[in-house]
């Protein structure tokens, strides 16, 4: 009896760049900045927001992993070595640090002194923060990152994964112009410019 034989596929610029654009796309769909939530009876800020959250990005990065075992001859880091790789602690300090300045810049600057929101909520806030960043990095680094730099050099695939990231987060203030007709631009671009270096 003949042994099956397992399919090969063969990672290219263009599919990537294609993968890319579908995640940013289904982004655009999912995202919760249509309010889906509130039509399912969740308020802003209530669990049931939370869990739309949730599960709107774990729809959005389930590609990711399919792509990730898809691609697991061809991609530099499987998703296993993904899972259980020891981080760079340097980078991961620096990062810190600088959301730490940026953020207290922001209250001195709009609060002028320490400001804490009186609805924060740390089981939310804590599900949020590392919902969002399990999925982007998974989607990001996990996927893009990688099969990039397959092809190109970590210096041009960190910076082609990068801008896809910043796009990523450009289309919840289009919807927020659709609904209010306000284009905040000056947060867009600061964003912008954030996403970027911390990407």
């Amino acid at each position: 009896m003949k042994g099956t034989v397992e399919r090969v596929r063969h990672l290219s610029i263009r599919k990537i760049i294609i993968t890319q654009i579908m995640f940013l796309l289904l982004w655009t769909v999912v995202t919760n900045a249509w309010e889906y939530s509130r039509f399912l009876g969740a308020e802003s800020g209530s669990w049931g927001n939370h869990l739309y959250n949730l599960t709107s990005r774990i729809l959005w990065a389930a590609p990711a992993i399919m792509l990730l075992q898809a691609y697991k001859k061809e991609i530099p880091t499987p998703l296993i070595r993904l899972c259980t790789n020891k981080p760079d602690i340097k980078p991961f300090i620096i990062s810190v640090i600088v959301i730490i300045i940026y953020n207290f810049g922001g209250m001195l600057i709009y609060h002028r002194g320490l400001w804490i929101n009186p609805e924060f909520d740390v089981p939310k806030l804590l599900l949020m923060f590392i919902s969002v960043a399990v999925v982007e990095e998974l989607v990001y680094r996990g996927w893009g990152l990688n099969a990039f730099s397959k092809l190109q050099s970590v210096r041009k695939a960190n910076i082609v994964s990068s801008l896809f990231f910043v796009l990523l987060h450009l289309p919840a203030y289009f919807i927020k112009l659709i609904f209010t007709g306000t284009f905040p631009l000056a947060a867009v671009a600061v964003q912008c410019v954030m996403v970027f270096i911390l990407a």
